[in-house]
C-alpha cells in the first residue's frame, strides 16, 4: 500500500435516506482531489442497488460492524437514543492499523476544498464543538469537539480505552459515542480552524453562508439535512441554511451528471417560490398568514387582567387554582420567555397560557406520557394550534424521568437555555425531585421553576411535592403563591412554588 494508500477516509451510512449523502460526500471528496483511500460502511437496510453505487464513488464498500458494549454498572447501551445508536458502529474505525491515519466523517458532510492536510496533525484533530454541556450529579462535562469530522491514528489499545472507561465510569451517551471519545481523547486533540467544519445548524457559523470561499466541509449536523422532507430549525437560521443546501446541491448534480445517475428530484421542496413560508409555518401546518392572525388574537388576550388569563387557561384544561394561577402570570409578565420549557402537559391549559406569554419568537417544548387512547393522541395532537407567530412548539412524549428524554430536549434547545421550567409531572418525591435535578441545570442564571401541588392534600397521600419543596427552601430564594380560602371543599390542595435560579 502506497503512503497515500495508507490514509483513509472513513463515513458510516445506516439506511436508505443517507445514501444520497453519501454519495455527494464521496464524490466530494474524489473532485478534491485525495490522495486517501475512501471506505463506506453500510448497515443492513441499505439495499444492493445502492451499494453498487456507492462503490462506483468509494474504493471500499464493507458492512459496518457492530460494537461490543462492554459489560458496566455504569453504562448501558439501552441508554443510547435508539436513533443513534447505530452510530456507535464509528468506534471501529479506531481499531484499523492498517490505515496510519484516518479521518472519520459524517455522510452529512460535503467537502468543498481539499482538507488532505489533516492527515499530517498529530493526535486527535477535530472541530469544536457548540454550547455541548452534560450534567451529572451536580458536576458539569463539557465536550470539546464534534465526532462527526475528526482524524486519527488508529490503535488498538486506545480502541480497548474506549471499553474500559465504559465499563468504569459514567459517560454521557445521550449523543452517541461523541462523549466518551472526548473523554479518552481530550488530552490529545488538536482544535482544527471552523472553516474547515462549518456546522450548518450552529448560528456561530451561519455567517460563513455569506462568504462560502472560505468554507472547507459544510456538516449538516445541527439542523435539517438537504434531502428532509421539511425544515425543522429556527427561523433565523432559514437564510443561511438555504445558502449552504444550494451549495451541497450543486455537488449533488454534478455527481449526477457525471454517473448518469438520477437519485434526487429535480426539484426540491426548498426550492420552490412557498418553501420560505411553508417552511415557517411550523409543525402545525399552519401558513405564515395564519399564524400571524393567531398573533394578533393572542396580542388582544395578553392585554386581558392575570384573573382573566388564568380564567381561560383553566376553561382550557389547567388544574390550578384561578386565584394562584393569575398571581404566577403576574410575574412571568415581568420576564421575557425566550425558552419555555413544561413538564406535565395533560389538558393544555397551561401551554396554552406559555404560549401567550412567551415571545413571539419563542421556543416551547412540552413533555409528557404518550398518549394511551385514541381520542388521547387526538387530543395532544390539537396541542400543536397553541403555538402563535413564530414560535416553535415541540413535543417530547416520553418519560420525563430518562435521561433519553433530557438527550432529546438539549437538542431541541439547540445550546440555549431556559427561561421558565414548570415542573406539574410525578408528584411523588423521587420524582419531582429528579425532574428538578435534570432539569434544573438547564435553565439560564435568573431564570425561574414553578411547582404545582406544594401544599400536601390530606386525600392523596403520594402527592409529595411538599417534601422536596422543604428541601428547596433551605437552599434557593423561593416565593409562594398560595390561596387557602378556595379550597372547594376539598380541604387543602394546590399552590404553586416559585424558584429563582442563580
Amino acid at each position: 500500500m502506497s503512503a497515500a494508500g495508507k490514509r483513509a477516509y472513513f463515513t458510516l451510512v445506516q439506511n436508505e435516506p443517507w445514501v444520497i449523502g453519501a454519495l455527494v460526500l464521496g464524490h466530494s471528496l474524489h473532485k478534491s482531489k485525495t490522495a486517501a483511500t475512501l471506505v463506506c460502511q453500510t448497515g443492513p437496510e441499505v439495499s444492493d442497488e445502492s451499494r453498487e453505487r456507492l462503490a462506483e464513488v468509494y474504493d471500499v464498500i464493507e458492512p459496518a460492524q457492530e460494537y461490543q458494549f462492554p459489560e458496566s454498572s455504569f453504562n448501558k447501551f439501552a441508554d443510547i437514543p435508539e436513533r443513534l445508536a447505530f452510530s456507535f458502529r464509528r468506534l471501529n474505525a479506531w481499531r484499523r492499523t492498517e490505515f496510519e491515519r484516518i479521518t472519520y466523517l459524517d455522510s452529512d458532510v460535503v467537502v468543498l476544498k481539499n482538507i488532505d492536510a489533516l492527515f499530517d496533525i498529530p493526535g486527535v484533530a477535530a472541530p469544536r464543538e457548540f454550547d455541548f454541556r452534560v450534567w451529572k450529579r451536580g458536576e458539569t462535562y463539557t465536550d470539546f469537539f464534534n465526532g462527526g469530522l475528526v482524524t486519527f491514528t488508529p490503535s488498538r489499545a486506545l480502541f480497548e480505552r474506549f471499553a474500559e472507561t465504559l465499563a468504569t465510569q459514567w459517560v454521557y451517551l445521550g449523543a452517541s459515542e461523541q462523549h466518551l471519545v472526548n473523554v479518552v481523547c481530550c488530552g490529545d486533540w488538536f482544535r482544527i480552524p471552523d472553516r474547515y467544519h462549518v456546522q450548518v445548524g450552529a448560528r456561530q457559523h451561519a455567517h460563513f453562508s455569506e462568504c462560502p470561499a472560505r468554507v472547507r466541509t459544510l456538516h449538516f449536523s445541527k439542523i435539517s439535512k438537504p434531502w428532509d422532507e421539511r425544515y425543522r430549525g429556527r427561523k433565523s437560521l432559514w437564510p443561511s441554511w438555504y445558502r449552504f443546501s444550494r451549495m451541497w446541491m450543486e455537488w449533488l448534480r454534478d455527481y449526477e451528471a457525471e454517473y448518469s445517475h438520477r437519485i434526487s428530484p429535480r426539484v426540491f421542496w426548498w426550492e420552490s417560490a412557498d418553501a420560505v413560508d411553508g417552511a415557517l409555518a411550523g409543525a402545525d401546518g399552519r401558513t405564515t398568514a395564519d399564524r400571524n392572525r393567531a398573533a394578533h388574537t393572542r396580542a388582544r388576550r395578553i392585554r386581558q387582567t392575570p384573573t382573566k388569563l388564568a380564567e381561560i387557561a383553566v376553561f382550557k384544561g389547567a388544574f390550578q387554582k384561578i386565584s394562584e394561577l393569575g398571581r404566577l402570570i403576574a410575574l412571568l409578565r415581568r420576564r421575557k420567555l425566550r425558552t419555555v420549557v413544561e413538564i406535565g402537559t395533560l389538558r393544555g391549559g397551561t401551554l396554552w397560557l406559555w404560549c401567550q406569554l412567551a415571545t413571539e419568537n419563542a421556543r416551547i417544548v412540552s413533555i409528557d406520557l404518550p398518549a394511551k387512547s385514541a381520542a388521547g393522541r387526538r387530543q395532544q395532537g390539537n396541542l400543536k394550534k397553541h403555538a402563535i407567530a413564530s414560535q416553535r412548539l415541540d413535543f417530547i412524549r416520553n418519560d420525563s424521568q430518562k435521561e433519553v428524554t433530557r438527550a432529546q430536549l438539549l437538542r431541541l434547545l439547540d445550546g440555549d437555555a431556559i427561561d421558565f421550567l414548570f415542573i406539574d409531572g410525578d408528584h411523588r418525591y423521587e420524582a419531582v425531585r429528579r425532574d428538578f435535578q435534570l432539569y434544573s441545570p438547564l435553565l439560564r442564571p435568573g431564570g425561574i421553576v414553578a411547582f404545582h401541588d406544594i401544599l400536601q392534600p390530606p386525600r392523596f397521600p403520594d402527592n409529595q411535592v411538599e417534601l422536596f419543596w422543604g428541601e428547596l427552601k433551605k437552599d434557593y430564594r423561593t416565593k409562594e403563591l398560595v390561596d387557602p380560602a378556595d379550597e372547594r371543599g376539598w380541604g387543602q390542595w394546590g399552590g404553586i412554588g416559585v424558584v429563582y435560579i442563580r
